[in-house]
């Protein structure tokens, strides 16, 4: 269950943000969009390291808690639902900052979103 959650942040992520090494070549990347774009990608990355973070057993339970005891089955059409029930429950007790201080620290540091989201797209490890 817990590679499945990962593995649907990080299509989202990507989905989101695009090719980070190309928003870092264009202008594109400086824009107020393209920036939303790559703040909502983060905040995925951050929810689907922390979920690999967690024991696969600890996972499971919380999952259940958090859905009151419905279970996921992942072939059903209502899954993304269900999945996103999760995802924002645990985004909420993230300390994940806000847009204008993330923003602020990645103009600072792309090089080190980059490499972060490359590490945990393209290698498929956590960084």
């Amino acid at each position: 269950m817990r590679g499945r959650f990962r593995s649907l942040l990080v299509e989202n992520a990507t989905d989101i943000a695009g090719d980070w090494d190309a928003a870092a070549a264009t202008d594109e990347g400086s824009s107020a969009d393209r920036m939303r774009s790559l703040y909502a990608s983060y905040r995925l990355d951050q929810i689907a390291h922390f979920i690999c973070l967690v024991e696969p057993a600890a996972f499971e339970a919380a999952v259940d808690a958090i859905l009151e005891g419905r279970s996921i089955d992942f072939l059903a059409k209502d899954r993304m639902q269900y999945a996103m029930m999760v995802v924002d429950h645990i985004e909420d007790l993230l300390p994940l900052p806000d847009f204008d201080t993330w923003a602020r620290d990645y103009r600072d540091h792309p090089e080190a979103y980059r490499l972060y989201a490359h590490v945990l797209h393209r290698e498929g490890r956590l960084p």
